[in-house]
């Protein structure tokens, strides 16, 4: 920017004056740029007064010896030439273009105003040598610097004794798979699941005639089974819903069903048709059995109203009697409950 002196512009020494007064001085003669410089300071804040210990710390300053502001403008001047010598050396090959190349710039204002001599004289700093960068050479001037060499990669389509797991195998080098013969089923898997069946059939689809077909199947091929007996009481079963009593008792006076957990039932089921078909003595140690304290309440129920009939069939009134006293005191709301009571009171008025 244009520096503007009145001593300059008047030829005759007086105090200097501020821009910011300049601009209101109507022959000040400010340029554009100076004028808009000194609106921009007016609107800074003023500065306030130095307190007296920063007064004391400038006059301390001002006081200290010149060597000491000698030796930092040395170092400051060093740390300049370093830099010069660098920026030197770098922005040729930087731009292409050799430094000296660059047009100079004055610094020093184009007005005859007389500079002010420093107070400390200033001593030029030494030159400090820079040795240029030296490029990258090869270790033989006739061999060329070489990459070292890469790691080979493995590829899925090179060839090799080993085939690629991508690649889909020969059909005819795979094994055959052979399929193993199906293992024999037991003879207690085979009796069960015939057993199974005449059950369901006579349970859950209620077919009591196909329960006797299923039924047949299974003494055909296991007349001595493990499961015999359970295929028995199933046989009675099927003949009881078909209303044939008598092929029931039959069966029931050739087998035994005391390892089986429904045997009570059956033996009560056959002294119950043997009294029916007139046999009870025969049907006597059947209801006897079934009175036991290990039955359930449902057969000794049945059994001890059995036994009283038999025994009043046979003539033994007494204990008739007995057993019936002891059946309305076990089951006085039992099924046969109204049964025991006439026959109670028939026997006690018989003379």
């Amino acid at each position: 920017m244009k520096s503007i002196s009145p001593v300059a512009k008047s030829g005759t020494e007086g105090p200097l004056l501020r821009l910011t007064e300049q601009l209101s001085a109507p022959a000040a003669g400010l340029s554009p740029i100076e004028r808009q410089a000194a609106e921009l300071l007016t609107k800074l804040p003023v500065p306030g007064p130095l307190s007296p210990q920063a007064q004391n710390r400038i006059g301390e300053t001002l006081a200290q010896p010149p060597g000491t502001s000698v030796g930092w403008l040395i170092g400051g001047g060093l740390g300049l030439a370093a830099v010069v010598a660098a920026a030197t050396l770098l922005v040729p090959r930087m731009t292409g273009h050799p430094a000296d190349n660059l047009p100079v710039q004055s610094s020093q204002p184009s007005s005859a105003a007389e500079p002010i001599a420093p107070a400390i004289p200033i001593v030029p700093a030494p030159a400090v040598a820079i040795a240029p960068v030296q490029p990258l050479q090869p270790s033989s001037a006739s061999e060329p610097l070489r990459a070292g060499p890469r790691p080979a990669r493995k590829h899925l389509g090179t060839t090799g004794s080993k085939p690629s797991s991508m690649e889909p195998a020969d059909p005819s080098s795979l094994p055959v798979p052979t399929a193993a013969p199906p293992a024999e089923e037991s003879a207690l898997a085979l009796e069960s699941r015939l057993l199974g069946l005449a059950l369901r059939e006579l349970r859950q689809t209620r077919d009591a005639k196909q329960a006797l077909i299923r039924l047949d199947e299974y003494a055909s091929r296991f007349p001595s089974g493990l499961l015999k007996e359970e295929a028995q009481a199933a046989r009675v079963d099927a003949l009881m819903v078909l209303g044939r009593r008598q092929d029931a008792l039959v069966l029931l006076d050739q087998a035994t069903f005391t390892r089986l957990p429904r045997g009570g039932e059956l033996t009560v089921l056959r002294g119950e048709l043997r009294a029916a078909s007139g046999r009870c003595r025969d049907a006597l140690p059947d209801f006897a059995a079934s009175v036991e304290a290990s039955s359930t309440a449902e057969v000794a129920e049945r059994g001890l109203y059995g036994q009283a009939m038999c025994r009043a069939h046979l003539g033994d009134l007494s204990g008739a009697e007995i057993d019936l006293r002891a059946y309305l005191a076990r089951f006085p709301s039992g099924r046969f409950r109204a049964s025991a009571q006439t026959t109670l009171r028939n026997l006690s008025a018989t003379p």
